[in-house]
């Protein structure tokens, strides 16, 4: 049976309707929803956990996924896998399961643990008979072990103070058990494998004070030497990340103390070393991914660029292959020792909070952990990275970009960031802090020079940057509002207006030199913020926010409440191109809902032009832009993006899905300068096509993305790449599929 394209790519999404300039249909969303805990047996084979009994497994380095079925209905967050068969998974209610056949059928197992409502955190075994599971809450903790394979345990550590949160083991004698809390620090070790032992915690200096100090990762490089690390944090004072060392297996630590220029000020949550000297730890919290290194045994630990948002919650080493998971289901690797990293999660989860349309074909949109999702063919397809800027990846409260290469990103923690080359790199151009509670939330340029950028200093401490430089300098006002602003819109160079919560709304008459508190009449509610600002003219302006829409018609010194026949949505934005105006937001209280508001007669009325077979209640919509063509896309939690813009990039329309995948041979082929590679998915799937010369090494990364199924054909110019005459293989990864071919280029 033949399929159109559209009606294919429409299925996989959501459901069958038919493709019309007023359909909506969901063109990202997230590919993993969450990690809770990782297992690698080696540097292909590893198996992740998450709740209601989700077990996923891979062979190919994190690069696919297979759900395993395991009939388990409890949350999981410890896995752990004697080999490709034997292994273990453990959770809520101190529950753990165990499988002989590679996670076929699993079985329960009793674990003797008296702590009540604690979790299975963390299991261990060395061989068949002996093992170790530890259950933790945040006020107790125990690890039993067994010697039969799991048929007895017995309590080996009973920590009544305080939690444990992971374990490591050299041999069936020698391991280690790390945690603490408010003030304290809980390390057990054993050197005869059954009798376990308060270590004596490591002097801190006085040069540093910290509020916590618990251990959050451990790792035995042999029965005696072991490193952990654990708590940092920016938010309550510079805490750096802690680093310990033992030398005798446990029972006295180190404090390895480093120098300023080399602390981090975020929690290390797991380490790994590939001999005595050479190390590497990953976390994070506030402003983006951590990992660093060190080659001297730990005596320095250096950051590395790692570029992602997210926090580091696990590591597994082979010598120099990495993997890193995230607990929002992301998952790096490394194939030289953390120097370089790859990111296999083709759509990370993240809330997204911003999204701007600058053409029809260019889309971009951006949230939590500075992730950024970039469209070049009006959605079809969607390209992952991270605004990335000195080791700082921090929220993306709001995007805006002048055309499509220059773009401003206002983030959490003061960060301005800008682009000029469509999103593949950022700069600085207002620094960050580290204080949480400054904010920018809102951004705005008339064009590459001239722009604003609006948030908060503090706790209702209004600021307002503006720039005539493309941010090269600023001028900055605060205390006009008493309140965090949230957005702010420009009619022209001179009359502008920046929408604020408590329901106030400040404007200008020249260009920002002086800022008035505007009128409002008949607002629903005196304490409603408002999230969003846009003008339709050079007097008519639409202010949106909670259960409310407003208007003004004189530029925006006054402005009267719109009332609206169903409306009692949150509306957190709202966009206006091509004579539509949309507002997106969402009802939390139950039933939820989503609204899409559409005004076509200046946001006089409205109508929810929501498709609830379509989109998810349940889903928290939090922006929204429209094209210059009129097209609307809508940015969502869990990395999901909705569209109705008709699919761009097919020459056909009546285009047949592929029935397989497949990789054709380029032509011509030998070639000089140019040739074409061609191939077909039969299914969506992050797609990587690279080009190796006869040593293997890469010498080109071709595609990077997610794609939806149909044919693709990529031009291969020498112009764009270093290429010597001789041989060459091109590879095609979709999914579990690979192939590759070879091609020759003659000078």
């Amino acid at each position: 049976m033949k399929l159109k394209y559209w009606l294919f790519t429409a299925l996989i999404c959501i459901s069958a309707f038919s493709l019309n300039a007023q359909d909506w249909r969901q063109v990202l969303t997230e590919s993993e929803s969450s990690i809770s805990g990782a297992y690698f047996l080696n540097s292909l084979t590893g198996w992740f956990v998450d709740n209601d009994g989700l077990v996923k497994k891979t062979v190919d380095g994190g690069q696919t996924w297979e759900v395993l079925t395991t009939g388990i209905t409890d949350d999981l967050d410890a896995v752990f896998f004697l080999d490709a068969n034997t292994g273990f998974v453990g959770g809520s209610n101190n529950k753990i399961f165990k499988t002989v056949d590679g996670g076929v059928t699993w079985t329960p197992i009793d674990v003797t643990v008296t702590v009540t409502s604690s979790t299975i955190e963390s299991i261990y075994f060395l061989n068949q008979t002996n093992g170790w599971v530890l259950s933790s809450k945040a006020s107790a903790a125990q690890v039993v072990q067994t010697t039969d394979g799991g048929a007895t345990w017995n309590i080996v550590v009973d920590n009544t103070s305080g939690d444990l949160e992971a374990m490591d083991f050299f041999d069936t004698t020698s391991g280690i058990v790390v945690g603490g809390g408010t003030g304290k620090l809980d390390i057990y070790f054993t050197n005869n494998g059954s009798t376990w032992t308060k270590a004596t915690a490591p002097a801190i200096p006085p040069t540093v004070t910290y509020s916590r100090t618990d251990i959050k990762g451990v790792y035995m490089v042999d029965k005696n030497l072991a490193y952990a690390v654990g708590w940092g944090t920016a938010a309550a004072g510079l805490q750096p990340s802690i680093h310990i060392k033992t030398t005798d297996g446990g029972a006295t630590w180190t404090y390895l103390e480093q120098t300023e220029a080399n602390r981090t000020y975020d929690n290390l949550y797991d380490v790994y070393f590939k001999d005595a000297s050479n190390g590497i730890a990953v976390g994070g919290a506030t402003k983006g991914s951590i990992a660093v290194r060190t080659t001297d045994g730990g005596i320095n630990w250096l950051p590395i660029d790692f570029e992602c948002g997210a926090t580091l919650s696990n590591l597994d080493g082979f010598n120099n292959n990495l993997v890193v998971t995230s607990s929002s289901g992301i998952v790096f690797t490394s194939s030289d020792f953390g120097s370089t990293w790859e990111l296999l999660t083709s759509v990370p989860s993240a809330t997204l909070y911003s999204v701007s349309a600058p053409s029809d074909n260019i889309i971009y949109a951006g949230g939590a952990d500075g992730i950024l999702f970039k469209s070049t063919n009006g959605g079809k397809n969607w390209k992952c990275s991270y605004v990335y800027v000195d080791r700082v990846a921090s929220n993306i409260q709001s995007l805006y970009f002048v055309n499509e290469n220059v773009g401003y990103a206002a983030h959490s923690y003061r960060l301005v960031s800008k682009t000029t080359d469509g999103g593949t790199t950022w700069t600085k151009v207002v620094s960050d802090t580290n204080a949480a509670t400054v904010v920018q939330y809102g951004v705005y340029f008339l064009d590459e020079n001239n722009g604003y950028v609006v948030g908060k200093g503090g706790s209702n401490i209004d600021v307002i940057y503006k720039t005539t430089n493309g941010g090269q300098t600023w001028d900055i006002k605060t205390g006009i509002a008493a309140a965090n602003l949230r957005a702010v819109a420009f009619a022209n160079s001179q009359v502008g207006v920046i929408a604020s919560e408590k329901l106030k709304i400040l404007y200008t008459t020249d260009s920002g030199a002086n800022w008035q508190l505007a009128t409002i009449n008949n607002a629903p509610s005196s304490n409603a913020n408002l999230y969003g600002v846009v003008y339709l003219s050079s007097t008519v302006a639409i202010a949106v926010g909670d259960n409310v829409v407003l208007k003004t018609t004189d530029g925006g010194a006054n402005w009267d409440n719109v009332a609206i026949d169903g409306f009692n949505h949150k509306l957190s934005g709202v966009s206006f191109n091509n004579n539509n105006v949309w507002a997106a937001g969402y009802k939390s209280s139950s039933p939820k809902s989503i609204g899409l508001w559409e005004s076509t007669d200046n946001g006089q009325s409205w109508s929810n032009k929501v498709d609830y077979s379509v989109l998810d209640s349940l889903i928290s919509v939090n922006n929204v832009a429209v094209s210059p063509s009129g097209y609307v896309t809508v940015c969502a939690n869990n990395s999901t993006i909705y569209s109705n813009s008709p699919l761009t990039g097919v020459e056909n329309e009546d285009q047949e899905i592929p029935a397989s995948f497949s990789l054709k041979q380029n032509y011509p082929n030998p070639f000089n300068p140019s040739t074409i590679i061609s191939y077909q998915l039969a299914t969506g799937s992050h797609v990587t096509l690279k080009v190796y010369d006869v040593l293997g090494r890469e010498v080109a990364a071709l595609v990077n993305e997610f794609q939806n199924p149909g044919a693709y054909n990529f031009k291969l110019s020498t112009n764009n790449y270093q290429l010597t005459t001789g041989v060459y293989f091109y590879q095609l990864k979709a999914g579990s599929m690979v192939q590759t071919k070879k091609m020759i280029y003659l000078k």
